[in-house]
């Protein structure tokens, strides 16, 4: 799964500070891009066919019924 992920900087809705950090994870695992402690921009390339590839090799998708859950 690929996943960009963000957290707040600064002081949040409740007036505690938050460290601030984000991140993009590719569909191996890998850390594509990060920036913490400050405000920032970050960019990452990413293959979307290499998640449905990962995806075909991993045991734990066996035996699922897409035809259940598959809709338009």
């Amino acid at each position: 799964m690929i996943i960009a992920s963000s957290c707040c900087c600064g002081t949040n809705e409740v007036g505690k500070p938050c460290r601030g950090g984000s991140n993009v994870t590719g569909a191996d695992g890998s850390l594509l891009a990060e920036v913490w402690d400050t405000e920032g921009i970050i960019i990452a390339d990413v293959d979307p066919s290499s998640a449905l590839a990962l995806r075909a090799q991993n045991s734990s998708y066996e035996g699922q019924r897409p035809d259940l859950y598959y809709y338009e």
